[in-house]
């Protein structure tokens, strides 16, 4: 049994790594710079691994978005439930995750 929790550990750790380097390439490059083989390379990991992940390109761009919704999310969450709320603080502290990769988008 511990044999598939390492396995279920590291392809989680290779699905973060794939987002991450297709995040950072958005980030740096733009959308159209986010190519399989350049993600698989940030990510150390071979090509086809983005596919095996991924189906498609459309499928990793979709989790890299969701997951920064989901970050921008948490930290509205927290914002809102912290002690020392205040009603007004910059929007920009909480949707900054989705911003970053949108902006990749126009290039």
């Amino acid at each position: 049994m511990a044999g598939r929790s390492t396995a279920k550990t590291a392809d989680i750790g290779t699905r973060q790594r794939l987002m991450a380097a297709t995040e950072e390439i958005m980030r740096e490059d733009g959308y159209a710079a986010a190519t399989s083989r350049r993600v698989a390379e940030r990510a150390g990991v071979r090509s086809a691994l983005v596919y095996y992940y991924f189906p498609t390109m459309d499928d990793l761009f979709l989790a890299v978005l969701s997951d920064s919704g989901d970050q921008a999310l948490e930290r509205m969450r927290q914002a809102l439930t912290d002690d020392g709320f205040d009603a007004v603080f910059p929007v920009e502290d909480v949707v900054d995750p989705r911003k970053r990769v949108i902006s990749g988008y126009g290039r």
